[in-house]
């Protein structure tokens, strides 16, 4: 699992991801994935150019790399996290391999 802010930059993974990723959480946190090697594949599941995205995204089938260079596939679901006012507030994002 990964929680992003509306700008796309982590601020949560569990420790599944860590696992699957090779990634610690401090190696991640704050980071944008657009603009990093951290998981090359969420660029797609981030918000683009400050548009949130509206609805569910699901990415099946998706290369991606781990920490040590090695591949592996991945299905992603991504979700916006909204207020009680409607407004996006962050993007849950499960990977699954």
């Amino acid at each position: 699992m990964v929680i992003t802010d509306t700008t796309g930059a982590i601020e949560y993974v569990n420790p599944a991801f860590e696992q699957v990723t090779g990634y610690s959480s401090d190696e991640v946190l704050g980071r944008n994935p657009r603009s990093s090697r951290v998981v090359s594949r969420v660029p797609r599941s981030t918000p683009r150019c400050g548009r949130p995205h509206e609805r569910e995204l699901v990415h099946r089938d998706m290369t991606n790399r781990r920490k040590d260079g090695s591949l592996f596939q991945e299905e992603s679901v991504v979700s916006a996290v909204r207020d009680e006012a409607g407004v996006i507030t962050s993007y849950v994002g499960s990977i699954g391999t």
